[in-house]
């Protein structure tokens, strides 16, 4: 792929990560719980966009394959817990274009590092996000089956990316670096649980 491909695709799916609405209705109980959860999760899903596409723009090797594959999954699960959110009645937190560029950065920062260290900063992301999914997976309601099997899934796909990354080569990064990671997580789930 030339880097003005390069550069339309990232666009194109910047694009539609930023504009994409849940087509479904309110049609279940409401329930604050899941809704809560299933926005956060959501809000995790436009910031991986940005992560992914963010390092897939400055990758100069065909590793850009890797990241492109990955924001198409994760694209996946955005509508998963978008759709979920809109069913039981909530809406999508208000500060999703935050997180996709605060997510682009990363990705693009981690890049530039060098590109083990971008698959360090996919592969801990992703050792944190499965932390938070099962913290998650527990706090979901019994009887809200569809929402457990979205996070289900994600979490079988998220442990794939993370592996796939470790895999590729992916370097250990400081624990500094880890704990700036969970505390800006910290920030998007306590904010993308109520605005």
């Amino acid at each position: 792929m030339s880097q003005i491909d390069k550069i339309i695709t990232v666009l194109d799916k910047s694009l539609k990560a930023l504009t994409y609405r849940p087509k479904t209705k309110f049609i279940e109980p409401k329930c604050d719980i899941s809704i809560r959860c299933m926005r956060v999760n959501y809000a995790g899903e436009i910031a991986a966009q940005g992560l992914y596409l963010g390092a897939a723009l400055v990758e100069k090797t065909p590793e850009d394959g890797f990241y492109f594959e990955a924001a198409k999954e994760e694209f996946q699960h955005l509508q998963w817990c978008g759709e979920r959110v809109v069913t039981k009645g909530g809406n999508v937190s208000y500060f999703n274009p935050v997180w996709f560029l605060g997510g682009f950065c990363l990705g693009v920062a981690s890049r530039v590092a060098g590109s083990q260290y971008a698959l360090g900063f996919v592969q801990e992301t992703e050792h944190q996000v499965l932390r938070h999914l099962k913290k998650h997976l527990a706090l979901l309601p019994a009887d809200d089956h569809r929402s457990r099997a979205v996070v289900e899934q994600m979490i079988i796909d998220e442990e794939s990316h993370g592996q796939e990354a470790f895999l590729k080569g992916a370097k250990e990064l400081p624990w500094q670096v880890k704990l700036l990671m969970e505390k800006m997580g910290k920030i998007l789930t306590g904010v993308s649980e109520v605005i």
